[in-house]
């Protein structure tokens, strides 16, 4: 049963703004003919209006109006309406009377929010993200991370299994990538991973780290990162992220992340690339096909890999040791208090520094270990003779003269103990 205020409310929307019949039915939620009795005027008049639903029926634009400016929220209009025309309003009726007004909004924020599709030129783009999942890892669940990458003219995907996602794995992944795909792109989108950035808590400016702009640089990529909270602005990946975890890890166990890693590189070439796609020819909806035009479009690969390698900041002591990996290694006296860049890699390490020649020195063979000082016979002999003192005196430690039973001790002080008969 409808009430008054209601009804007039449907007889405004359907003289005034044109809804039909079947709209109407569907924003109240009642049948077309209870609609329909509604605009016959074949509801018998109901009790008197009462003043609050008669100033809301006058009042009707304004109070619209009103409910757009308090963004849809009734309570603060509520609060408003009191204080400005001194009427005390129930919550309930304002909700009822403003419930057309709510569903125009939300219409207009869903129409505003739509995902558009973004589209980018063969070989332009290459959006990369992280996702992890607990798997059974040699018999053990085991929360590992992917690494994802797709490409954002044909979707194609690659992804890679990691133990964490610190920066050498993010690197590795790219180059990985580039090595699967057979070619670079010119823009590498990424989030606002910390491994990725560098924080100026002080100066509240975010850049990317030492070792991810140096690997940019080296295969003259052009790297952006996206909106804080914004994850539409690389949605390609963040759907790929989900795809794999939920079609190519669920009911999967491997002995190893090398074996996880086999069968990702497998899942990526006979599953992901054979996927239809929405909105585009039926020819031409595959990753696969798609790929077939964006390779050429990739730029070759003429640089040896380097994700093995990483590059530090440090400062030579003064005696010319630099320390890298809680190892030294001596440098020519020319380094001592400078600072340095270090290049590292699994065997060697490389030392830059402004007007200097570079100096390599092998990780294995070129640690420095100082030089144990060579002890006189004189002194030899003093440290045997000490070495015996000390020993004799910890045996007479074990066996002590002087120590007496306690009973000794009582009989001194003439205490007397005495059995307690039970």
């Amino acid at each position: 049963m409808l009430d008054e205020s209601t009804r007039a409310v449907i007889k405004r929307l359907h003289e005034k703004e044109g809804k039909g019949i079947r709209e109407l039915a569907r924003d109240f939620s009642v049948s077309r003919n209870t609609i329909k009795r509604c605009l016959n005027g074949a509801y018998a008049k109901s009790r008197k209006k009462s003043p609050n639903q008669m100033f809301l029926q006058q009042h009707y634009e304004q109070i619209k109006k009103m409910y757009y400016e308090h963004e849809g929220f009734c309570i603060p209009l509520q609060r408003t309406i009191k204080e400005r025309f001194h009427l005390d309003i129930g919550l309930r009726m304002l909700e009822r009377f403003c419930q057309p007004f709510r569903k125009a909004l939300k219409s207009e924020a869903a129409e505003r929010d739509r995902a558009i599709r973004f589209e980018t030129q063969p070989g332009d783009q290459l959006q990369i993200d992280y996702g992890e999942k607990a798997v059974m890892l040699d018999g053990k669940r085991t929360r590992i991370y992917f690494f994802v990458s797709k490409l954002g003219y044909s979707r194609r995907i690659f992804a890679k299994a990691y133990l964490n996602k610190k920066e050498a794995s993010w690197l590795d992944g790219i180059e990985s990538a580039f090595y699967y795909f057979g070619g670079l792109p010119i823009t590498l989108v990424s989030d606002n991973d910390r491994s990725l950035l560098r924080i100026d808590h002080k100066e509240h400016t975010a850049t990317f780290n030492q070792g991810y702009q140096h690997f940019v640089d080296y295969y003259g990529l052009h790297a952006v990162r996206t909106r804080i909270r914004h994850p539409r602005s690389k949605g390609k990946v963040e759907s790929g992220v989900k795809y794999v975890k939920n079609n190519a890890l669920p009911g999967k166990n491997f002995t190893s992340i090398n074996e996880l890693n086999v069968w990702l590189e497998y899942w990526c070439r006979a599953i992901s690339d054979e996927r239809k796609l929405d909105g585009f020819p039926s020819e031409f909806n595959t990753p696969k096909l798609r790929f077939l035009l964006e390779r050429s479009h990739l730029r070759p690969i003429q640089l040896p890999r380097i994700a093995g390698v990483r590059f530090e900041q440090r400062k030579v002591s003064a005696d010319g040791l630099v320390r890298v990996d809680g190892e030294q290694y001596a440098l020519d006296m020319s380094f001592a208090s400078k600072e340095v860049q270090v290049q590292i890699s699994d065997k060697s390490i490389t030392i830059t520094a402004p007007g200097l020649p570079a100096q390599t020195r092998d990780r294995a063979e070129q640690v420095y270990k100082p030089i144990e000082q060579k002890v006189s016979d004189t002194a030899e002999e003093i440290r045997k003779a000490r070495l015996l003192q000390l020993q004799q005196v910890n045996k007479d430690y074990h066996v002590n003269p002087l120590q007496r039973p306690l009973s000794a001790y009582d009989s001194a002080i003439g205490y007397i103990t005495t059995k307690v008969q039970q």
